[in-house]
């Protein structure tokens, strides 16, 4: 669906769309290779044409003759956002376990903590049952449900959605900050291997050098 939109949306918005015209002229000057050329009217750092234009370089480095069908057109810029939508699902869902898992690890303690203040142990194995087990059975389908309809109402938000078809930093800055947020709730804080503070530490200067407001 998403790639038939994006055909759709190039075929109608052939043109560079409102600050597409400093992004996408900056991103062109990194493919004819002048890299010392910034241009004074953007006020983010260059991490969003990066991609695209080493892309670029290598491709028509490698096969000379793919520089007279390759360009550095809008359609092709825009591409690389449209790329992110399957990194921006996946981490979507891995939060979305991360989160409602910690949630009901929650409330089998809370359930847990009810063991000293039932008169007997009779009682208290009653309780679990009733409360604890019926929610261990459906925790798994209710979770699922509830991660697959954020997904969809987190990818198709209005403010966020149209991004994915534009060369904005809009989609790269929000998908670096939500791995660097993955993997920092995903690491162990008694003791973080050096490997994943190096990661946390790269995804978090990916994501200020898309968007300086990521700090």
């Amino acid at each position: 669906m998403c790639a038939i939109l994006f055909g759709f949306f190039n075929a109608i918005v052939k043109d560079p769309y409102m600050d597409e015209v400093f992004h996408i002229s900056q991103t062109q000057e990194y493919c004819k290779g002048n890299w010392k050329y910034y241009d004074p009217k953007i006020t983010t750092f260059p991490g969003l044409y990066f991609l695209p234009a080493i892309v670029y370089n290598i491709v028509t480095t490698v096969i000379p003759g793919l520089s007279k069908v390759i360009t550095c057109s809008p359609k092709y810029v825009r591409m690389f956002n449209l790329l992110y939508i399957p990194f921006f699902l996946e981490l979507v869902r891995g939060l979305g376990h991360s989160l409602h898992g910690v949630s009901l690890s929650r409330i089998a303690q809370e359930v847990l903590e009810l063991k000293p203040m039932a008169n007997s142990e009779m009682e208290w194995k009653r309780a679990l049952s009733k409360i604890l087990l019926p929610a261990a059975t459906k925790a798994p389908i209710i979770v699922d449900r509830l991660i697959r309809d954020e997904v969809l109402e987190l990818l198709l938000f209005p403010f966020h959605f149209l991004f994915f078809y534009l060369f904005y930093t809009d989609v790269p800055s929000l998908c670096w900050i939500l791995c660097t947020y993955y993997l920092t709730r995903n690491t162990p804080i008694e003791k973080p291997t050096n490997i994943r503070k190096c990661l946390i530490f790269c995804t978090g200067f990916i994501a200020v050098l898309h968007r300086q407001t990521n700090v």
